[in-house]
């Protein structure tokens, strides 16, 4: 409702009005800062826990995004656009920038006035790529920070709706659930994306000002500037403004909020819309056709498999089941009661009818959001954080509803049990990644041993502190995806993948659609500069893109036919090292044989 006081002009406020949905939740206090701030203080324990080492890459795309930000900082598109991954590529940019203005105030004197902010960039690039620990560092120190965020907002939506348990619960999942916990150790943009859309619709839930309706727009256009599937969560937050402020006034400040959105995410990831076509290739591509998994005998199965058991909500699904099946019973138990009460045909009370129609609402968006994990291309749930904020919601609702027919202390023991086993799982997610890891030296073996200019393979994506390649080796890595026929080669092999016709290739965009190639190819072609006394090999990449360079299978048939050095990093999501490699020459390796090895063909000399 509004109140509005004259003192030499009209002064309206807005106050919060009560959700009708929150009206149903059981007697005791919404808000418990002891209890918040365990629960940040427990999810910062278990991410740091499972907070990588400072050379250890967990996804082969890790080195892309952590180098597209120094990409865009030249004026070229970054290789990530399409995700559009924002924050972590204006997180690159700024590294970049501020290395820059450093390395401008130390260009060696003499230096001509003209080249030395080209120098000063060229210099803070290398540096940059030549070790991209720092970097990496930062960008998930500031993921662990939106995750800590992410989990208050879902501890507020838990309070609004089922008390202190109901904060705990939600609180809890945002807090443990693996998939949140196992991406806050990824240098990918997913886990930032998902805590925004959770802020959004937090904050929607629970502000009590309508004039401040900008902000829930705001932590939605950063989700969406971060992977644009989030723009699914838009009707949630809408939902989540209907329930909190009525539908009386929800035109304004709906309209507020998606224009804040929308402006948001243009400034997140103005790349998005000057490069709007290449965008929606790509995620036509990567969010529309999907990933499928053609060894995977039932993905629905393995997809569901997934959700209740390795994420570990199966217990908190029944939940929302049987909230939602007891409020819709009790729904009909009271019309069919006013029914047989009151005249023929008076309607029930507009109390009840909103009560109603909210929930049905809500259970719809949970129903179909659910069932987009199913239908369609089979993807890895790796993938779906949306969907998971929808059920949190619903979640908040329909089991806060269970726990508002308990004692505080009965229902706060509920909570614990449906938390046991998200969080156990989020143990051995940690425990696992903590084993597989193995410290290396590889580069610098490969510094001490390996006499310099010689021909090393390697997975190119995987070093944080790489090799540095000869001028003449970066260039030849640059020139397969900047001559004049690459655009050639990047369409037949995308078309051949579809199995469809390459007689005929469209050259509009053909420019565009080598963005990701150069953009991962560029890092080799900075590290050619004359910028250390490190030695330089002849660096021969290993699937650096999926269209160009080496597979492992012609790298190994090529170095034993020239000789040369393999330098091999195995992880869980790469095929292993094909057989008949024989005995590495050295190896860092974890319990289970896992690591990384060199192999030398014979006939490559070594420095003992």
């Amino acid at each position: 409702m509004e109140k509005c006081q004259n003192s030499g002009g009209a002064q309206c406020t807005t106050e919060s009005r009560p959700s009708v949905l929150a009206g149903t939740a059981g007697s005791g206090k919404t808000e418990s800062r002891p209890l918040w701030i365990g629960l940040l203080i427990f999810a910062a324990a278990l991410r740091l826990w499972n907070f990588p080492a400072r050379d250890e890459i967990r996804d082969m795309d890790e080195i892309g995004y952590a180098t597209s930000g120094l990409v865009a900082w030249e004026g070229i598109s970054p290789g990530w656009c399409f995700v559009p991954a924002g924050p972590q590529i204006w997180t690159g940019w700024t590294w970049a920038a501020t290395r820059s203005a450093w390395e401008l105030a130390h260009v060696p004197r003499g230096t001509p006035p003209l080249l030395k902010p080209l120098k000063a960039i060229d210099t803070a690039l290398f540096k940059t790529d030549e070790d991209l620990g720092g970097l990496r560092r930062l960008m998930l120190s500031i993921s662990l920070v939106i995750a800590l965020a992410g989990v208050y907002g879902g501890y507020r939506v838990g309070a609004k709706y089922g008390r202190l348990p109901g904060g705990l619960l939600i609180g809890g999942l945002v807090a443990c659930m693996p998939l949140f916990v196992e991406n806050a150790g990824i240098l990918k943009s997913s886990c930032d994306a998902w805590m925004f859309g959770i802020l959004a619709v937090s904050s929607a839930a629970t502000l009590s000002r309508m004039s401040r309706a900008w902000v829930p727009g705001v932590f939605l256009g950063l989700a969406i500037g971060s992977r644009i599937d989030m723009v699914v969560l838009a009707p949630l937050m809408l939902w989540a403004m209907w329930d909190n402020w009525g539908p009386s006034n929800l035109l304004k400040p709906a309209l507020k909020a998606a224009l804040a959105a929308a402006v948001t995410a243009f400034m997140t990831a103005p790349w998005a819309v000057t490069g709007f076509l290449t965008v929606l290739r790509g995620i036509s591509l990567t969010r529309v056709v999907g990933y499928s998994y053609s060894s995977t005998e039932s993905p629905r199965l393995r997809t569901l498999q997934q959700l209740a058991w390795e994420q570990g909500l199966g217990p908190f699904l029944l939940a929302i089941v049987a909230g939602l099946a007891l409020f819709f019973y009790k729904a009909q138990r009271k019309s069919d009661l006013q029914a047989t009460t009151a005249a023929p045909h008076a309607p029930p009370p507009q109390r009840e009818r909103i009560d109603l129609l909210k929930h049905s609402v809500l259970a719809i968006l949970a129903v179909f959001t659910t069932a987009s994990l199913f239908i369609g291309q089979y993807q890895l749930m790796r993938y779906h954080g949306a969907p998971l904020i929808v059920l949190l919601v619903a979640g908040a609702v329909a089991v806060g509803k269970l726990l508002a027919r308990l004692s505080q202390k009965a229902a706060v023991i509920v909570a614990l049990i449906l938390l046991a086993l998200p969080l156990s799982q989020s143990f051995v997610l940690v425990l696992n990644r903590n084993a597989f890891y193995s410290p290396d030296a590889s580069t610098e073996w490969i510094e001490k041993h390996v006499p310099a200019g010689t021909v090393v393979y390697l997975h190119a994506n995987m070093a944080v502190r790489p090799i540095l390649p000869t001028a003449a080796a970066a260039d030849a890595i640059w020139a397969t995806v900047a001559n004049d026929q690459a655009w050639r080669t990047k369409l037949r092999e995308g078309l051949q993948r579809f199995s469809l016709p390459d007689t005929e290739l469209p050259r509009g965009l053909s420019e565009n659609n080598l963005c990701m190639d150069r953009s991962v190819s560029r890092r080799w072609f900075i590290l050619g500069g004359d910028h250390s006394k490190r030695p330089r090999y002849d660096v021969r990449p290993i699937s650096l893109s999926k269209t160009f360079n080496l597979s492992i299978e012609q790298a190994i048939q090529e170095m034993s036919t020239n000789g040369g050095v393999l330098l091999w990093r195995e992880w869980p999501q790469l095929d292993p090292l094909p057989p008949g490699m024989g005995q590495p020459a050295v190896a860092w390796l974890n319990s289970q044989g896992h690591g990384t090895r060199i192999f030398v063909s014979p006939g490559t000399p070594l420095v003992n």
